[in-house]
């Protein structure tokens, strides 16, 4: 993604017209980047819990991280083509890819005991597990939005602050 500052005439007109067409531009990148932090901060919460780490569970890191690098790719092509379901929907994707295959770390990390730390709590293995599902549950709902509305289709990535707020609350109640 680029910010570069064109050559304007120097007026407050061509400077104001230059920032409104921004707009778009910076929604994409402050999405992206909300999006990534989410991911990023899933990622670091389950290897807070591992005690150790297997040639499997590199290689499927080595995966997700594939797909997160292509992150800034996607968002300028959403940010391009966002009146277009295409446009819209290669960033969908691949934020689809990176929140289930981040869900299947966790899933390999709970299947594998050994390589968890000793002292995780079913409660907290269970909010990590909602956490990440709450990628991929957004990422398919904003993917069959996109068909009807591609630009709003975006909002559907809201629930991801939903169910982030409410899981500990939910398995809090479940465990009392």
């Amino acid at each position: 993604m680029e910010f570069a500052v064109p050559v304007l005439p120097h007026s407050n007109v061509a400077i104001l017209n230059f920032l409104n067409g921004l707009w778009p531009k910076l929604l994409g990148y402050f999405l992206a980047f909300f999006l990534l932090g989410i991911l990023l901060n899933n990622h670091s919460r389950q290897f807070r819990n591992a005690d150790h780490a297997d040639q499997k569970l590199w290689w499927i890191n080595l995966v997700f991280l594939s797909f997160i690098v292509l992150v800034p790719f996607v968002t300028s092509i959403w940010i391009e083509y966002g009146d277009t379901t295409v446009g819209v929907l290669c960033f969908h994707f691949d934020i689809l890819i990176s929140g289930i295959i981040l869900y299947f770390n966790w899933s390999y990390l709970k299947k594998h005991k050994y390589l968890l730390r000793k002292d995780i709590t079913p409660r907290i293995s269970t909010i990590i597990t909602y956490r990440n599902l709450s990628i991929p549950v957004s990422s398919l709902i904003a993917i069959g939005f996109a068909f009807f509305t591609p630009f709003l289709s975006n909002v559907a990535y809201l629930l991801i602050l939903i169910i982030m707020f409410i899981a500990p609350r939910l398995v809090k109640r479940r465990v009392n």
